[in-house]
């Protein structure tokens, strides 16, 4: 049986192995593999289980959540959300970042347009997006070596190259350290990922190259994002704190859900000491 690898690192994996031997009627094996009730779709469904894995580790897909119903409605900020499906749409510098402080909606706009992309109410070129939520937590955990975040970085960004109109939505991108900077200024501009291979003499670098992609970013420091990945953003949008009316809807929204009964000036005076933002 003629093997081909398609990864990059010119592996050939048993999924891989599998695949090409169903293929082979003739073979006694595949004869084995159908008796019980293998085929090459559920193969091929494995081989894309194993290639999203790494991504459903370290990611949640908010528009699989919006379409479950696991993701509250956006009050509020639909000037916002609409500003940012413009800047999606561009064709160049469609990468756009929310600056803000602490709960002023920055996840909540994002988790909007999740839920408008699951309701087809969004642009068409949108329609068909999927927005992935980077957990920096996730990532981290169990970074024992030098190097270890980093690679987890560009295997989620290997991972989004196989789904086409994915977002990469970073929360405190901030906290990402200059080494992780560097992986993301060239697939944000170039669409490719330098990986480095090898060891001491025979190190070398291998240009992957990726479809288009998008990333959003959040952060409440604005002022620590290094020049070079500022300016790899469209647009930088500054989100003020909500107004009473806007806190007030949210409050009456959340007393339904909770079955708490408030009467208006409840809800107003409740509102007026929330000091701008639904945390408080």
């Amino acid at each position: 049986i003629l093997l081909s690898s398609k990864n990059k690192n010119n592996e050939i994996k048993i999924i891989d192995f599998l695949e090409k031997l169903i293929q082979d009627s003739r073979s006694y094996s595949s004869y084995l593999l159908k008796k019980h009730n293998i085929n090459l779709n559920k193969i091929q469904e494995l081989q894309n289980h194993e290639n999203i894995q790494n991504l459903n580790n370290h990611t949640s897909d908010l528009t699989l959540l919006a379409q479950n119903g696991k993701i509250d409605p956006l009050i509020g900020r639909k000037f916002e959300l609409e500003r940012m499906m413009q800047i999606l749409s561009r064709r160049k510098k469609n990468n756009p970042i929310l600056v803000g402080e602490a709960g002023v909606g920055k996840t909540a706009i994002v988790e909007g347009l999740a839920l408008a992309i699951a309701e087809k109410k969004v642009p068409k070129n949108l329609q068909n997006a999927k927005i992935f939520s980077l957990d920096m937590a996730s990532i981290l955990a169990g970074t024992k070596y030098r190097g270890d975040f980093e690679k987890r970085i560009k295997e989620i960004l290997n991972e989004l190259e196989k789904i086409p109109n994915a977002i990469l939505f970073i929360d405190e991108i901030h906290r990402l350290n200059k080494v992780v900077e560097e992986i993301l200024y060239p697939a944000m501009e170039d669409f490719c990922v330098d990986v480095v291979i090898g060891k001491e003499a025979s190190t070398r670098s291998v240009r992957i190259d990726l479809p288009p992609f998008t990333l959003v970013g959040a952060t409440t420091r604005a002022g620590d994002l290094s020049a070079p990945l500022r300016d790899r953003f469209g647009i930088i949008s500054k989100l003020e704190y909500y107004d009473e009316t806007d806190l007030k809807t949210i409050i009456d929204r959340t007393s339904r859900v909770y079955s708490m009964p408030m009467d208006d000036d409840a809800k107003s005076a409740l509102a007026m000491r929330s000091r701008g933002t639904p945390r408080i």
